[in-house]
Protein backbone atom coordinates (compact mmCIF):
# COMPACT_ATOMS: atom_id res chain seq x y z
CA UNK A 1 0.00 0.00 0.00
CA UNK A 2 1.66 3.30 -1.13
CA UNK A 3 1.82 5.59 1.60
CA UNK A 4 1.58 8.87 0.60
CA UNK A 5 -1.59 10.49 -1.02
CA UNK A 6 -2.92 9.75 -5.04
CA UNK A 7 -2.04 12.74 -7.41
CA UNK A 8 -5.73 12.39 -7.97
CA UNK A 9 -5.90 15.31 -5.16
CA UNK A 10 -9.38 16.74 -4.12
CA UNK A 11 -9.64 20.35 -5.47
CA UNK A 12 -10.24 21.04 -1.41
CA UNK A 13 -6.70 19.69 -0.60
CA UNK A 14 -5.19 21.83 -3.64
CA UNK A 15 -6.74 24.60 -2.17
CA UNK A 16 -5.35 24.43 1.28
CA UNK A 17 -1.75 23.49 -0.64
CA UNK A 18 -1.84 26.89 -2.52
CA UNK A 19 -3.87 28.55 0.47
CA UNK A 20 -6.53 30.02 -1.22
CA UNK A 21 -7.43 33.23 0.50
CA UNK A 22 -7.75 33.19 4.48
CA UNK A 23 -5.71 34.46 7.47
CA UNK A 24 -2.42 33.81 8.89
CA UNK A 25 0.97 34.27 7.93
CA UNK A 26 3.49 31.70 5.58
CA UNK A 27 6.76 31.02 7.51
CA UNK A 28 9.76 30.61 6.73
CA UNK A 29 11.26 27.01 5.60
CA UNK A 30 11.75 24.85 8.65
CA UNK A 31 15.98 24.30 8.70
CA UNK A 32 17.72 20.78 9.20
CA UNK A 33 15.50 19.02 6.92
CA UNK A 34 16.72 15.37 6.38
CA UNK A 35 15.77 12.03 4.75
CA UNK A 36 17.42 9.00 5.92
CA UNK A 37 16.72 5.62 4.03
CA UNK A 38 16.86 1.50 4.51
CA UNK A 39 14.77 -1.09 4.03
CA UNK A 40 11.48 -0.38 1.63
CA UNK A 41 11.38 2.75 3.88
CA UNK A 42 11.99 6.84 3.61
CA UNK A 43 11.95 8.85 6.95
CA UNK A 44 11.63 12.88 6.71
CA UNK A 45 12.73 14.99 9.70
CA UNK A 46 13.04 18.87 10.62
CA UNK A 47 13.09 21.44 12.87
CA UNK A 48 9.75 22.67 14.46
CA UNK A 49 7.91 25.24 15.95
CA UNK A 50 4.65 25.82 17.58
CA UNK A 51 1.88 26.41 15.65
CA UNK A 52 3.21 26.01 12.44
CA UNK A 53 1.56 23.82 9.99
CA UNK A 54 3.74 21.95 7.89
CA UNK A 55 3.18 20.34 4.30
CA UNK A 56 5.80 18.39 3.01
CA UNK A 57 6.52 18.05 -0.64
CA UNK A 58 8.03 14.53 -2.40
CA UNK A 59 8.17 13.30 -6.53
CA UNK A 60 10.81 10.93 -8.20
CA UNK A 61 11.73 14.02 -9.76
CA UNK A 62 14.99 16.48 -8.72
CA UNK A 63 13.02 19.29 -10.32
CA UNK A 64 10.36 19.16 -7.51
CA UNK A 65 9.32 22.53 -5.93
CA UNK A 66 5.89 23.22 -3.83
CA UNK A 67 4.22 24.07 -7.03
CA UNK A 68 5.22 21.46 -9.99
CA UNK A 69 4.71 18.59 -7.52
CA UNK A 70 1.60 17.30 -8.60
CA UNK A 71 2.89 17.30 -12.51
CA UNK A 72 5.87 15.40 -11.67
CA UNK A 73 6.47 11.42 -11.59
CA UNK A 74 5.58 9.76 -8.05
CA UNK A 75 4.26 13.02 -7.15
CA UNK A 76 2.51 13.47 -3.34
CA UNK A 77 2.25 16.01 -0.51
CA UNK A 78 1.40 15.41 2.72
CA UNK A 79 -1.05 18.57 4.90
CA UNK A 80 -0.11 18.71 8.86
CA UNK A 81 3.01 17.06 8.53
CA UNK A 82 4.23 15.62 11.70
CA UNK A 83 8.35 15.15 12.24
CA UNK A 84 9.02 12.42 11.59
CA UNK A 85 7.66 11.61 9.05
CA UNK A 86 7.91 8.29 7.55
CA UNK A 87 7.24 6.33 4.09
CA UNK A 88 6.74 2.82 4.20
CA UNK A 89 6.47 0.79 1.56
CA UNK A 90 9.01 2.22 -0.87
CA UNK A 91 9.89 0.76 -4.00
CA UNK A 92 13.83 -0.62 -3.38
CA UNK A 93 15.99 1.09 -5.67
CA UNK A 94 13.84 4.16 -5.86
CA UNK A 95 15.19 7.93 -5.72
CA UNK A 96 12.51 10.43 -4.12
CA UNK A 97 13.13 14.26 -3.73
CA UNK A 98 11.54 16.12 -0.77
CA UNK A 99 11.17 19.96 0.30
CA UNK A 100 8.90 21.37 3.46
CA UNK A 101 7.58 24.36 3.99
CA UNK A 102 5.12 26.25 6.71
CA UNK A 103 2.13 28.08 7.47
CA UNK A 104 0.14 29.46 10.05
CA UNK A 105 -3.37 29.65 10.50
CA UNK A 106 -4.89 29.62 6.66
CA UNK A 107 -2.16 31.83 4.93
CA UNK A 108 -0.28 30.24 1.96
CA UNK A 109 2.31 28.24 2.61
CA UNK A 110 6.25 29.49 2.71
CA UNK A 111 8.58 28.51 0.23
CA UNK A 112 10.06 25.42 0.20
CA UNK A 113 13.14 23.88 2.30
CA UNK A 114 15.98 23.11 0.05
CA UNK A 115 15.30 20.09 -1.44
CA UNK A 116 16.73 16.40 -0.25
CA UNK A 117 16.78 13.26 -1.09
CA UNK A 118 16.89 9.84 -0.34
CA UNK A 119 16.91 6.09 -1.79
CA UNK A 120 15.37 3.13 -0.59
CA UNK A 121 17.37 0.07 0.14
CA UNK A 122 17.68 -3.73 1.08
CA UNK A 123 19.32 -4.45 4.50
CA UNK A 124 21.68 -7.45 4.96
CA UNK A 125 24.49 -5.97 3.45
CA UNK A 126 26.10 -3.97 6.05
CA UNK A 127 26.06 -4.79 9.48
CA UNK A 128 26.76 -3.92 13.17
CA UNK A 129 27.90 -6.14 15.96
CA UNK A 130 26.14 -5.72 18.97
CA UNK A 131 26.17 -6.72 22.65
CA UNK A 132 27.59 -9.81 23.59
CA UNK A 133 25.24 -11.28 26.13
CA UNK A 134 27.73 -14.08 27.46
CA UNK A 135 25.39 -17.29 27.16
CA UNK A 136 25.09 -19.28 24.01
CA UNK A 137 22.03 -18.02 22.03
CA UNK A 138 20.61 -20.63 19.12
CA UNK A 139 16.87 -19.23 18.24
CA UNK A 140 15.75 -15.82 17.72
CA UNK A 141 12.06 -14.72 17.20
CA UNK A 142 10.41 -10.75 16.64
CA UNK A 143 6.74 -10.16 18.08
CA UNK A 144 5.80 -7.21 15.93
CA UNK A 145 3.34 -4.60 18.07
CA UNK A 146 2.99 -1.99 15.65
CA UNK A 147 3.26 -2.15 11.94
CA UNK A 148 5.18 0.77 9.64
CA UNK A 149 3.16 3.62 10.02
CA UNK A 150 3.23 7.28 9.10
CA UNK A 151 4.63 8.39 12.62
CA UNK A 152 7.43 5.39 12.63
CA UNK A 153 8.84 1.96 11.76
CA UNK A 154 7.95 -1.33 13.47
CA UNK A 155 7.75 -1.54 17.05
CA UNK A 156 8.06 -4.93 19.09
CA UNK A 157 10.16 -7.21 20.77
CA UNK A 158 13.02 -9.77 20.07
CA UNK A 159 12.86 -12.53 22.08
CA UNK A 160 16.47 -15.01 21.87
CA UNK A 161 17.24 -18.08 23.74
CA UNK A 162 19.89 -20.96 24.16
CA UNK A 163 20.27 -23.91 26.30
CA UNK A 164 20.06 -24.50 29.86
CA UNK A 165 17.14 -22.07 29.92
CA UNK A 166 18.38 -19.19 28.32
CA UNK A 167 16.04 -16.28 27.61
CA UNK A 168 16.92 -12.96 26.45
CA UNK A 169 14.21 -9.98 25.20
CA UNK A 170 14.90 -6.56 24.11
CA UNK A 171 13.13 -3.66 22.18
CA UNK A 172 15.67 -2.25 19.95
CA UNK A 173 18.28 -5.53 19.35
CA UNK A 174 20.46 -2.76 21.48
CA UNK A 175 19.79 -3.54 24.83
CA UNK A 176 18.74 -7.29 26.31
CA UNK A 177 17.64 -8.46 29.57
CA UNK A 178 17.67 -12.05 30.77
CA UNK A 179 14.79 -13.06 32.16
CA UNK A 180 13.63 -15.35 34.88
CA UNK A 181 12.56 -18.82 33.82
CA UNK A 182 9.95 -20.34 36.28
CA UNK A 183 11.23 -21.96 39.13
CA UNK A 184 12.92 -25.53 38.87
CA UNK A 185 12.66 -24.98 34.27
CA UNK A 186 16.07 -25.51 33.64
CA UNK A 187 15.59 -27.01 29.39
CA UNK A 188 17.52 -26.15 26.45
CA UNK A 189 15.32 -24.23 24.67
CA UNK A 190 15.73 -23.92 20.41
CA UNK A 191 13.00 -21.80 18.69
CA UNK A 192 10.70 -19.24 19.54
CA UNK A 193 7.90 -17.76 17.43
CA UNK A 194 5.04 -14.72 17.83
CA UNK A 195 1.65 -14.09 17.33
CA UNK A 196 -0.03 -10.29 18.12
CA UNK A 197 -3.62 -10.12 18.07
CA UNK A 198 -4.59 -6.71 17.83
CA UNK A 199 -1.53 -5.11 15.63
CA UNK A 200 -1.06 -1.66 16.46
CA UNK A 201 -3.24 -1.47 19.09
CA UNK A 202 0.39 -0.45 21.90
CA UNK A 203 -2.08 -0.55 24.72
CA UNK A 204 -3.39 -3.82 23.91
CA UNK A 205 -1.72 -6.20 21.44
CA UNK A 206 -2.54 -9.47 22.45
CA UNK A 207 0.91 -10.76 22.29
CA UNK A 208 1.80 -14.81 22.82
CA UNK A 209 5.26 -16.00 22.58
CA UNK A 210 6.17 -19.35 22.75
CA UNK A 211 9.36 -21.00 22.89
CA UNK A 212 10.07 -24.94 22.49
CA UNK A 213 13.01 -27.20 22.98
CA UNK A 214 14.21 -30.36 24.34
CA UNK A 215 12.20 -32.75 25.97
CA UNK A 216 9.20 -31.38 23.69
CA UNK A 217 9.30 -28.58 26.38
CA UNK A 218 7.33 -24.96 25.93
CA UNK A 219 7.59 -22.01 27.80
CA UNK A 220 4.67 -19.30 26.86
CA UNK A 221 4.72 -15.47 27.37
CA UNK A 222 1.82 -13.14 27.23
CA UNK A 223 3.23 -9.81 28.19
CA UNK A 224 6.27 -9.41 25.52
CA UNK A 225 8.75 -11.76 27.11
CA UNK A 226 8.87 -10.34 30.28
CA UNK A 227 6.87 -13.26 32.31
CA UNK A 228 7.02 -16.60 31.51
CA UNK A 229 5.32 -19.69 32.63
CA UNK A 230 5.58 -23.51 31.78
CA UNK A 231 3.49 -24.40 29.28
CA UNK A 232 4.37 -28.45 28.81
CA UNK A 233 7.53 -29.43 31.25
CA UNK A 234 10.81 -31.50 29.72
CA UNK A 235 10.01 -35.10 29.51
CA UNK A 236 12.79 -37.41 28.30
CA UNK A 237 10.20 -39.56 26.61
CA UNK A 238 9.06 -36.75 23.88
CA UNK A 239 11.11 -35.55 20.98
CA UNK A 240 12.77 -32.19 21.00
CA UNK A 241 11.36 -29.22 19.05
CA UNK A 242 13.65 -27.65 16.80
CA UNK A 243 11.51 -25.01 15.34
CA UNK A 244 8.33 -23.24 15.35
CA UNK A 245 6.22 -20.54 13.10
CA UNK A 246 2.73 -19.21 13.31
CA UNK A 247 -0.36 -19.10 11.32
CA UNK A 248 -2.80 -16.89 12.72
CA UNK A 249 -3.41 -17.65 16.22
CA UNK A 250 -1.83 -21.08 15.34
CA UNK A 251 1.70 -22.34 16.19
CA UNK A 252 3.28 -25.54 14.58
CA UNK A 253 6.88 -26.62 16.13
CA UNK A 254 8.89 -29.43 14.13
CA UNK A 255 11.49 -31.33 15.70
CA UNK A 256 13.34 -34.63 15.92
CA UNK A 257 12.15 -38.06 14.08
CA UNK A 258 9.72 -35.96 12.00
CA UNK A 259 7.81 -34.88 14.92
CA UNK A 260 4.95 -31.70 13.63
CA UNK A 261 3.20 -30.55 16.19
CA UNK A 262 0.24 -27.53 16.64
CA UNK A 263 -0.81 -25.65 19.86
CA UNK A 264 -3.00 -22.19 20.28
CA UNK A 265 -1.91 -21.39 23.59
CA UNK A 266 1.82 -23.44 23.75
CA UNK A 267 -0.28 -25.88 26.82
CA UNK A 268 -2.33 -28.41 24.83
CA UNK A 269 -0.57 -29.82 21.68
CA UNK A 270 -2.09 -31.75 18.99
CA UNK A 271 0.38 -34.39 17.49
CA UNK A 272 0.45 -34.11 13.23
CA UNK A 273 1.49 -37.18 11.37
CA UNK A 274 4.50 -35.67 9.21
CA UNK A 275 4.85 -38.52 7.36
CA UNK A 276 8.70 -38.42 7.36
CA UNK A 277 11.02 -39.87 10.72
CA UNK A 278 14.00 -37.65 9.78
CA UNK A 279 14.68 -34.88 12.35
CA UNK A 280 13.47 -31.24 11.64
CA UNK A 281 14.64 -28.32 12.11
CA UNK A 282 12.74 -25.16 10.10
CA UNK A 283 9.20 -24.56 9.66
CA UNK A 284 7.67 -21.80 7.31
CA UNK A 285 4.16 -20.96 6.57
CA UNK A 286 2.80 -18.79 3.08
CA UNK A 287 -0.81 -18.28 4.32
CA UNK A 288 -1.43 -21.44 1.79
CA UNK A 289 1.05 -23.99 2.64
CA UNK A 290 3.38 -25.40 5.29
CA UNK A 291 6.61 -26.33 4.71
CA UNK A 292 9.09 -28.04 6.67
CA UNK A 293 12.33 -29.03 6.44
CA UNK A 294 15.09 -31.20 7.89
CA UNK A 295 18.10 -33.62 7.73
CA UNK A 296 19.19 -35.43 4.58
CA UNK A 297 17.35 -32.94 2.68
CA UNK A 298 13.90 -33.92 3.45
CA UNK A 299 11.06 -31.75 2.91
CA UNK A 300 7.30 -32.03 4.02
CA UNK A 301 4.41 -30.09 3.03
CA UNK A 302 0.95 -29.24 3.63
CA UNK A 303 -1.71 -27.81 1.90
CA UNK A 304 -4.45 -28.79 4.38
CA UNK A 305 -3.82 -26.48 7.60
CA UNK A 306 -1.32 -29.16 8.20
CA UNK A 307 -3.64 -31.72 8.74
CA UNK A 308 -1.63 -34.10 6.01
CA UNK A 309 1.84 -33.87 4.93
CA UNK A 310 3.30 -34.71 1.63
CA UNK A 311 7.65 -36.10 2.27
CA UNK A 312 10.24 -35.12 -0.39
CA UNK A 313 13.58 -35.85 -0.47
CA UNK A 314 15.51 -33.23 -2.45
CA UNK A 315 18.78 -34.77 -4.23
CA UNK A 316 21.62 -32.74 -3.49
CA UNK A 317 20.28 -30.40 -1.00
CA UNK A 318 21.98 -31.41 2.47
CA UNK A 319 20.94 -30.89 6.17
CA UNK A 320 18.09 -28.36 5.71
CA UNK A 321 18.58 -26.10 8.70
CA UNK A 322 16.31 -22.99 8.33
CA UNK A 323 13.48 -22.08 5.50
CA UNK A 324 11.42 -18.50 5.15
CA UNK A 325 8.93 -17.62 2.67
CA UNK A 326 8.61 -14.05 0.70
CA UNK A 327 5.85 -12.38 -1.39
CA UNK A 328 6.56 -9.08 -1.52
CA UNK A 329 9.89 -7.94 -3.73
CA UNK A 330 9.17 -4.16 -4.14
CA UNK A 331 12.78 -3.33 -6.13
CA UNK A 332 13.52 -1.40 -9.35
CA UNK A 333 14.95 -4.45 -10.01
CA UNK A 334 12.17 -5.87 -11.12
CA UNK A 335 10.17 -3.29 -11.98
CA UNK A 336 8.28 -2.73 -8.81
CA UNK A 337 5.98 -4.83 -6.49
CA UNK A 338 6.04 -8.22 -7.48
CA UNK A 339 4.57 -10.96 -6.07
CA UNK A 340 7.18 -13.23 -6.15
CA UNK A 341 5.73 -16.64 -4.21
CA UNK A 342 8.92 -18.31 -3.17
CA UNK A 343 10.36 -20.24 -0.62
CA UNK A 344 13.85 -20.69 0.44
CA UNK A 345 15.36 -23.50 2.66
CA UNK A 346 19.34 -23.31 3.41
CA UNK A 347 21.67 -26.23 4.15
CA UNK A 348 24.58 -27.04 6.49
CA UNK A 349 26.20 -27.72 2.94
CA UNK A 350 26.17 -23.80 1.84
CA UNK A 351 23.11 -24.38 -0.55
CA UNK A 352 19.44 -23.15 -0.91
CA UNK A 353 16.47 -25.21 -1.83
CA UNK A 354 14.04 -22.78 -3.65
CA UNK A 355 10.34 -22.78 -5.12
CA UNK A 356 9.48 -20.22 -6.41
CA UNK A 357 6.05 -21.29 -7.03
CA UNK A 358 4.95 -21.73 -3.53
CA UNK A 359 6.30 -24.71 -2.86
CA UNK A 360 4.97 -27.11 -5.61
CA UNK A 361 8.03 -27.49 -7.46
CA UNK A 362 12.09 -26.87 -5.74
CA UNK A 363 15.61 -26.56 -7.26
CA UNK A 364 19.19 -25.95 -5.76
CA UNK A 365 21.38 -23.33 -5.70
CA UNK A 366 24.79 -23.18 -4.72
CA UNK A 367 25.78 -20.02 -2.50
CA UNK A 368 28.92 -19.20 -3.44
CA UNK A 369 31.59 -18.72 -0.73
CA UNK A 370 29.03 -19.66 1.57
CA UNK A 371 29.55 -21.99 4.73
CA UNK A 372 27.19 -24.18 7.39
CA UNK A 373 23.75 -21.98 7.08
CA UNK A 374 22.55 -21.47 10.10
CA UNK A 375 19.99 -18.51 10.00
CA UNK A 376 17.52 -16.78 7.06
CA UNK A 377 14.75 -14.11 6.72
CA UNK A 378 12.69 -12.44 4.64
CA UNK A 379 11.75 -8.56 4.20
CA UNK A 380 12.31 -6.93 0.97
CA UNK A 381 15.04 -9.98 -0.13
CA UNK A 382 16.15 -13.18 1.78
CA UNK A 383 19.44 -13.32 3.87
CA UNK A 384 20.72 -16.02 4.78
CA UNK A 385 24.21 -16.01 7.45
CA UNK A 386 26.34 -18.87 7.97
CA UNK A 387 28.20 -20.01 11.41
CA UNK A 388 31.27 -17.89 10.14
CA UNK A 389 29.65 -14.82 9.69
CA UNK A 390 29.05 -13.98 6.65
CA UNK A 391 25.68 -12.83 4.84
CA UNK A 392 24.38 -13.55 1.64
CA UNK A 393 21.03 -11.74 0.47
CA UNK A 394 19.09 -12.59 -3.18
CA UNK A 395 15.47 -10.86 -4.76
CA UNK A 396 14.39 -14.31 -5.90
CA UNK A 397 16.53 -17.58 -3.93
CA UNK A 398 18.07 -17.51 -7.06
CA UNK A 399 20.72 -15.18 -7.88
CA UNK A 400 22.85 -14.41 -4.03
CA UNK A 401 25.08 -11.81 -3.62
CA UNK A 402 29.19 -12.16 -2.42
CA UNK A 403 29.60 -12.48 0.88
CA UNK A 404 29.04 -9.94 3.30
CA UNK A 405 30.63 -9.86 6.91
CA UNK A 406 28.68 -9.37 9.66
CA UNK A 407 31.48 -8.69 12.23
CA UNK A 408 30.24 -11.93 14.40
CA UNK A 409 31.83 -15.81 14.05
CA UNK A 410 29.69 -18.53 15.71
CA UNK A 411 25.95 -17.36 14.73
CA UNK A 412 23.18 -19.61 15.16
CA UNK A 413 19.86 -17.97 14.10
CA UNK A 414 18.35 -14.79 12.45
CA UNK A 415 15.05 -12.68 12.09
CA UNK A 416 14.00 -9.57 10.91
CA UNK A 417 12.14 -6.51 12.94
CA UNK A 418 10.08 -5.61 9.78
CA UNK A 419 13.21 -2.92 8.71
CA UNK A 420 16.57 -4.84 9.96
CA UNK A 421 17.87 -8.61 10.04
CA UNK A 422 19.10 -9.76 13.66
CA UNK A 423 21.07 -12.53 14.40
CA UNK A 424 22.66 -14.31 17.46
CA UNK A 425 24.68 -16.74 18.26
CA UNK A 426 28.15 -18.44 20.44
CA UNK A 427 28.83 -16.65 23.53
CA UNK A 428 25.96 -14.80 23.30
CA UNK A 429 27.10 -12.94 20.35
CA UNK A 430 24.33 -10.31 18.13
CA UNK A 431 24.60 -8.06 15.00
CA UNK A 432 22.21 -6.59 13.08
CA UNK A 433 21.31 -4.89 9.73
CA UNK A 434 19.32 -1.71 9.30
Amino acid sequence: MKNWYSRCVPVALICVLAACGGGGDSTSPPANVIARSGDGWIQLSWDTTAGVDYFVFTAADASLTTSNWLNLPGGAAFVNGVSPLTLCAQTIGQQRWFTVNGRTGSAPGGSGSPVVTATARAAGVTWSAGATLNDDLVGVGFAGITSCLRSGLTTGVLTAVGPAATLYSSTDAVNWTRRTLPTGFTTDLYAVANYTANPNVTASPGLRTIAVGAGGAALYSTDGSVTWNVGRAFDASRPALRGITTAGAVFVAVGDGGTIQSTTDGITWTTLTSNTTANLRGIAYSGVRYVAVGDGGVLTTSIDAGVTWTAQTIAGAGNLRKIAFGNNNNSTDNGGTLAINTFVAVSDGGTAVVSNDGGATWSVVAISGAGELVGLAYITRFVAVDRTGNAFNSANGQTWSTAAPTGRSGLRALVQNGYGFIAVGDGGVTTSSF
